[in-house]
């Protein structure tokens, strides 16, 4: 695992908390480019990209971010997958009291999960 790459990842969500959404490795929004913990990981390795539409995904390489993050498929799996997550590093929208969407991150949970990802070497 490339912790001081994940770190550099988590000081950019911090921030950068508009330009961080879990919800795709990278969306143009109308604000501007936002990225997942993966896309902005691929992006902050190779600053001269200005995208990751392009990047080639092998079956080695399932995510953007994977191979910079030197992650296996299952600490890949376990990092940018935030279904994946344990319960406290994410939340849910409700509208009226009743669920209503999948779960999301904020910046700081997601720079909280970063954090115990790295604590348990990639295990949790």
């Amino acid at each position: 695992m490339n912790v001081e790459l994940l770190q550099r990842v988590k000081e950019y969500i911090l921030a950068e908390p508009a330009k961080f959404d879990m919800a795709s490795f990278e969306c143009n929004h109308p604000c501007g480019t936002t990225r997942c913990i993966g896309g902005t990981a691929y992006i902050l390795a190779h600053p001269k990209m200005k995208t990751i539409f392009h990047i080639p995904l092998t079956t080695s390489n399932l995510y953007p971010g994977q191979h910079e993050l030197e992650l296996t498929e299952d600490e890949a799996n376990r990092l940018f997958m935030i279904t994946d997550w344990p319960e406290e590093f994410r939340s849910y929208r409700y509208e009226d009291g009743e669920y209503w969407d999948e779960s999301y991150a904020t910046p700081e949970q997601a720079a909280a999960r970063i954090d115990h990802f790295i604590a348990t070497e990639g295990r949790e």
